[in-house]
């Protein structure tokens, strides 16, 4: 009789064990995921690795793609790293308007920065106005092309 009293202790000492490790396990798992969600909220205030990612993958490839024509960041003399347009799609948007690989996205004045060149693209529905420079040291080269998706007109 002592032998079952010893073995009926055991089995609710053992669920009490597992019941406080799974706790201890869910704990540690949402202290995880909270720093993980930590991580993420940071790395896309500072523009890490993974808003970069989420950016180029989400919105500047599906832009490019249908506007006809790649955008990297170049350095220039006199203005330092720009977005440049380095391919153009022939028969795209781009090349009907006249944009040439080589063309840049000039210094914007004011105090506040302005949303990105992907971005006005992207809220344009088939049309839109761009201002170009071709020249890095002559901001006499400026231009305004008038783009548009769809056939030639």
């Amino acid at each position: 009789m002592m032998e079952s009293q010893i073995v009926r202790q055991v089995v609710p000492m053992e669920k009490a064990e597992v019941v406080r490790l799974r706790q201890a396990l869910r704990r540690v798992l949402a202290v995880m995921a909270l720093l993980g969600v930590c991580a993420l909220a940071g790395d896309f205030i500072i523009g890490g690795p993974v808003r970069w990612f989420v950016w180029e993958w989400f919105v500047a490839k599906p832009v490019e793609a249908r506007w006809g024509f790649h955008l990297d960041r170049r350095e220039h003399a006199c203005v330092g790293w720009r977005d440049t347009i380095v391919e153009v799609v022939p028969g795209g948007a781009f090349d009907r308007a006249g944009i040439k690989p080589g063309y840049f996205v000039p210094p914007q004045g004011g105090f506040f920065p302005k949303p990105g060149f992907h971005y006005y693209l992207d809220v344009s529905k088939d049309e839109s106005s761009l201002y170009l420079q071709k020249e890095p040291c002559d901001p006499r080269t400026r231009q305004t092309f008038h783009v548009h998706i769809g056939p030639a007109t």
